[in-house]
């Protein structure tokens, strides 16, 4: 499955698919576990594991430019994450 279909064959298959004369048990014997449902409304993108390693990127973050803004000000500041969360994009745009 390596090779890329030139135009011509994938017309070929297409009129072919449209006109019945592409067998369609072979179609329907494909693996039925291979196909996962996918909620495009609400994403599941991330797992716990990213979401830690967000978190601790952030952390370190925060630890940075507390010390870099201290170091500049000559005050003390102190930098807090207040929550990673996984939103849509309209969830997001609303909350604007």
């Amino acid at each position: 499955m390596s090779e890329v279909l030139s135009q011509e064959e994938i017309d070929a298959l297409l009129s072919a698919l449209s006109d019945g004369s592409i067998n369609q048990e072979l179609i329907q014997a494909s693996d039925p576990q291979k196909v996962k449902l996918y909620d495009f409304k609400r994403p599941n993108k991330f797992s716990k594991g990213h979401f830690n390693s967000l978190l601790n990127i952030h952390e370190n973050f925060c630890r940075g430019l507390a010390t870099y803004l201290a170091g500049n000000l000559h005050i003390g500041v102190e930098v807090k994450i207040l929550s990673i969360e996984q939103v849509t994009y309209d969830e997001y745009i609303r909350s604007l």
